[in-house]
């Protein structure tokens, strides 16, 4: 109960020193949307405990499509037939949906108890996922229509995936702290795999991504940094202003930076490729608990609060302005009304510490000592 009273505290002592610009719309009741990215149609399509669903980006209309009990859908990708793909990793399941049709169109069944958890579209053109619960990658030919699993190393607990500068598939192995890379054209047999390589990064990992600059980018929650391993496994890390921040997922933004969520913060942070500063910038809604983000078809920032089961936007063409100091960004901004009115829509700044924020550092104090008794 102290360490999620110390989440909360965290959040709202980020919500109260950093500038916000966001803008918030529900992602409908107990949602819980968890992973996000844009559909061939341009709609933001998001996983949630409810199913598949989307937001539209021009009328903020949510519809979404209902699944077995309690699927809990990870990430959603877009296939190369242009539907929408997802793994389903309570029902050990992946799941498709038709863009502009009203139900699930297929159903294919993956190893029983294979909790198949992130998943990405290879340059083969087929479906990449990892099986956490026994430590494999799948993948799913989609001509086909098999699923083929790859053994990697026991207790890896594979659970984020994506494609590489190298056209190769690159992976979370939290249980062990390492980056595992595979060829499409990997091979198993007698439950080795070949064309699997593991490097280590030294501390969990979580969300993943291509960066502009050709490496893979990653989460690394427990250490609170970001982390980057180009292709011959060499890895620099980036410590986040903002302790205890909790970075999840990650993406390559529209302005050739890299943008990830802090699940414990609830901020986004960006990473400027060109000098590796961290600027920071806050969640309307505090403990919001910001899971995964993507750049939409408007050209801006999308992401998951699956704390309070909303769907926020940043534009990073209309950020706070001021001065910089140790990644935190500092000024005042309005957020924009884009229409029909959004759950949160104020402003925000850094300015001095008033009653409230006191109040917060008061209580984060006493948090730490109960905890650390």
């Amino acid at each position: 109960m102290l360490r999620w009273l110390l989440i909360l505290v965290v959040g709202c002592w980020g919500s109260l020193l950093h500038a916000t610009a966001v803008v918030e719309y529900s992602a409908g009741p107990n949602s819980q949307p968890l992973g996000i990215s844009t559909g061939p149609d341009g709609n933001l399509w998001f996983a949630s405990v409810s199913g598949l669903g989307y937001l539209n980006p021009t009328t903020f209309a949510v519809f979404i499509y209902g699944q077995s009990p309690s699927p809990r859908p990870i990430n959603v990708v877009t296939g190369a037939d242009g539907n929408l793909w997802s793994a389903e990793s309570s029902a050990s399941e992946l799941v498709t949906v038709q863009p502009g049709s009203q139900t699930i169109t297929n159903t294919f069944s993956t190893t029983l108890g294979a909790t198949p958890y992130g998943m990405c579209r290879g340059p083969d053109g087929n479906l990449w996922f990892c099986e956490r619960s026994i430590d494999r990658i799948g993948v799913y030919n989609a001509t086909t229509q098999v699923i083929t699993d790859y053994p990697v190393t026991p207790g890896s607990t594979p659970n984020y995936i994506c494609v590489g500068a190298d056209s190769n598939l690159w992976f979370t192995m939290p249980g062990i702290n390492f980056i595992g890379r595979i060829s499409t054209t990997a091979l198993t047999s007698n439950g080795v795999t070949t064309g699997f390589v593991e490097f280590p990064c030294g501390t969990e990992t979580r969300g993943i991504c291509e960066g502009p600059d050709g490496a893979v980018w990653f989460c690394e929650p427990t250490a609170n940094e970001i982390g980057r391993m180009d292709t011959s496994g060499n890895v620099t890390q980036f410590e986040i202003p903002t302790l205890g921040s909790s970075p999840y997922g990650i993406c390559t933004g529209p302005d050739g930076n890299l943008w990830f969520c802090e699940l414990a913060a609830s901020q986004i942070g960006k990473l400027s490729l060109s000098n590796g500063t961290i600027n920071e910038f806050s969640i309307t809604t505090p403990v919001s608990g910001p899971t995964d983000i993507c750049t939409g078809p408007d050209g801006r920032l999308w992401f998951c609060e699956t704390g309070v089961s909303q769907i926020g936007v940043l534009d990073p063409n209309n950020l706070p302005s001021g001065p910089t100091s140790n990644g935190t960004s500092s000024g005042s901004t309005t957020a924009e009304n884009i229409g029909i009115p959004p759950v949160n829509a104020g402003s925000g700044s850094k300015c001095g510490l008033g009653s409230s924020a006191a109040v917060v550092l008061i209580l984060a104090i006493f948090l730490m000592r109960r905890l650390r008794s």
